[in-house]
């Protein structure tokens, strides 16, 4: 009869703390999918690129005039006045709800954001060079952008 009593609280236990953790887990997966929408609700606008960097030299007057970028919704984005690095209206996706990661012309960028607020700062590495157009040259590029009206 011991055994038996003991055998119940070890499945009551097992039972317990499986369904806690489910229980954590849905709950951790539901906020960072609610983290995930709101960081791109944050996002979904269009940004000005008021200054661009490569490898700490200022290329916003040579390649980058009129450079906006544009967030939307459904977790693409696309560029204006970007080349060569952007291409001539280029479009990227966000890789799944990872909004630190890219596929840039199908080649996965990792990116780092910082918002203070009124104006979004853009770190990545990529290759390809807008100083003097160089190919094949790998540097790390900042964007500084401001947000546009919507529309």
């Amino acid at each position: 009869m011991k055994k038996t009593i003991i055998y119940i609280y070890i499945v009551l236990l097992f039972t317990a703390v499986l369904g806690v953790g489910c229980d954590s887990y849905e709950d951790e997966e539901a906020a960072g999918v609610s983290e995930t929408q709101e960081q791109l609700d944050r996002l979904a606008r269009t940004w000005n690129g008021d200054r661009v960097t490569f490898e700490g030299v200022d290329v916003t007057a040579q390649d980058f005039i009129g450079f906006t970028l544009t967030f939307d919704e459904d977790g693409t984005w696309s560029s204006q006045n970007g080349d060569p690095t952007f291409g001539s209206n280029g479009v990227w996706e966000f890789d799944g709800t990872n909004l630190s990661r890219i596929l840039m012309n199908d080649v996965p960028v990792n990116l780092i954001f910082t918002y203070d607020g009124s104006q979004l700062t853009m770190e990545f590495t990529l290759a390809g060079s807008s100083i003097g157009r160089l190919k094949g040259v790998t540097g790390e590029y900042i964007i500084n952008l401001s947000p546009l009206e919507q529309n």
